[in-house]
């Protein structure tokens, strides 16, 4: 929540950084692609991914609806687009971050892994 709270404010304060066309929706790109794998591969619950989603998403188009508000910024349809391709790569990287960190373990109770307790000792004679 602190990560979105301070993102937001970035986003507002006017003539904050000045950067190339290009390097700027890198930037939005990379940003939203941190939060949204990292809300994936943190949150406990699809149900609460799924709201975190949502809600990154609103954030990316809320904030530039409040730029064109505020004096000293302005704008942009590539920088929204530039959020929501942000959030995909986000999603397929939470997704393989997720699936990764569940992968089941080769060691068993004892503290052996499955080929030590088998009896295959494959080439260590």
């Amino acid at each position: 929540m602190v990560c979105l709270l301070f993102m937001a404010a970035l986003s507002l304060i006017p003539d904050l950084m000045n950067t190339a066309h290009n390097e700027d929706k890198a930037l939005h790109t990379l940003a939203y692609a941190v939060m949204v794998a990292g809300a994936i591969a943190v949150m406990p619950s699809y149900r609460i991914i799924f709201f975190c989603m949502i809600l990154l998403f609103c954030l990316g188009w809320g904030i530039e609806y409040f730029q064109s508000i505020i004096g000293g910024r302005t704008a942009s349809l590539d920088d929204g687009l530039a959020n929501s391709f942000g959030m995909l790569i986000g999603i397929i990287s939470g997704v393989l971050i997720r699936s990764g960190s569940r992968r089941p373990s080769m060691i068993n109770r004892n503290g052996r892994n499955a080929e030590e307790q088998s009896g295959s000792h494959h080439g260590s004679y």
